[in-house]
């Protein structure tokens, strides 16, 4: 595994693209805005394309098996979603890092954001199949809604924007 370390380079589409799956599960180095956002047209284009790829295989599948479309939608989606997953936290790692971030407040930021992720998904489940827990699944959602923000902010800031005078827990000092 190559470590993916973009500061300080143009970054294009190609090379973007190939940083993503080179560094597939390399939370250490690099990635600039630029290769952010390349990799996220990417990952928003196969979406597309996976999307309509399912939905084909549902049609098809719902004529065939006459019912099962959704499902079988649903199983092709979840699969290239799960993935995804760790190169896309990867990236996100190492695009928190380009701005000043240290690792443990890469870390935390992560973990909390994955449990609000699970907890939100739980609460709705719970709430859809009990009618409880709708106001817990509200909160988590809101939560994760300013978690989002913040990394949407975060990943329009250039490189180093985060850095302070001094190394605290949550972002690095400069040098």
């Amino acid at each position: 595994m190559a470590k993916i370390n973009e500061s300080g380079e143009k970054v294009g589409f190609g090379r973007a693209i190939a940083d993503f799956w080179r560094g597939y599960v390399d939370f250490s180095g690099t990635t600039t805005r630029a290769g952010f956002w390349w990799s996220a047209l990417f990952l928003f284009l196969l979406g597309v394309v996976v999307t309509l790829f399912a939905g084909l295989v549902a049609l098809i599948a719902e004529v065939a098996l006459e019912g099962a479309g959704l499902g079988v939608a649903e199983v092709i989606v979840g699969l290239v979603e799960l993935g995804l997953l760790l190169p896309t936290l990867a990236l996100l790692s190492r695009r928190l890092r380009d701005l000043g971030m240290t690792n443990s407040g890469i870390f935390v930021n992560l973990l909390v954001f994955g449990i609000l992720t699970l907890a939100s998904e739980a609460f709705t489940l719970l709430s859809n199949l009990t009618g409880v827990f709708s106001a817990l699944s509200t909160i988590c959602a809101i939560l994760l809604f300013f978690f989002e923000v913040e990394f949407i902010l975060f990943a329009f800031l250039g490189t180093g924007a985060l850095l302070g005078t001094r190394q605290t827990f949550w972002f690095r000092g400069q040098a």
